[in-house]
């Protein structure tokens, strides 16, 4: 991702294609030549939508088979006159909810649990299923056999997230819709003197910047 990038924006207050924003980024940073970028830079859905910002940031693709990418987030990067940053994105994928167990970190298909296995969505206890769910179940007394217990959430309670008001399986669920899960972590900057600088000389892999 390229940050403190100038909007320079058009008559029409619309931002300069991606041609151009190509253009700009390799013109104005020659130390970019020795690395393939094998597709366009892509403004940010926020530039696009708000033409009120007057800075906004960029995203690109950067082929870098030898993980030398340290060299380019210590190296100033130039866009319309102006030095911006540059950082390594973290590449993420949506939560995913398994069916059968109700955790965040599966989905059914990949569930470590026989399809005989039952787990409760309602008190996160195995040997029934939400719908035979009763206060039988539960570690307070009722007054009747349905539970009236107020809803909470046994995965929020887990991660130590606001868990009343919501059931493991709903929609509602904060850590559902706020949870994710990444799958690259971020270079750390390594010292100058360290840095390798080895030549592409494959069929570059895609690292997300």
């Amino acid at each position: 991702m390229v940050h403190s990038v100038p909007c320079v924006q058009k008559a029409d207050r619309s931002l300069p294609t991606v041609d151009k924003l190509f253009y700009e980024f390799r013109r104005n940073n020659g130390h970019l030549q020795k690395w393939g970028l094998p597709e366009r830079p892509t403004w940010t859905q926020g530039a696009i939508l708000d033409h009120s910002k007057t800075e906004t940031s960029f995203s690109f693709l950067l082929s870098d088979p030898h993980n030398t990418a340290n060299c380019i987030l210590q190296t100033p990067c130039y866009m319309y006159g102006k030095a911006c940053t540059v950082k390594l994105a973290m590449s993420y994928i949506q939560h995913c909810q398994c069916q059968r167990c109700f955790l965040l970190t599966h989905n059914l298909d990949t569930c470590p649990h026989p399809d005989t296995y039952k787990h409760c969505g309602i008190c996160g206890k195995s040997g029934h299923t939400k719908s035979e769910h009763n206060s039988a179940h539960c570690r307070q007394n009722h007054a009747s056999i349905p539970c009236d217990c107020p809803a909470k959430c046994f995965n929020c309670f887990f991660y130590k997230k606001p868990s009343a008001g919501h059931y493991a399986f709903s929609d509602e669920c904060p850590l559902k819709k706020n949870m994710r899960h990444y799958t690259s972590e971020p270079v750390q900057p390594t010292p100058a003197a360290a840095r390798p600088m080895p030549a592409v000389t494959s069929a570059p892999p895609l690292a997300t910047l």
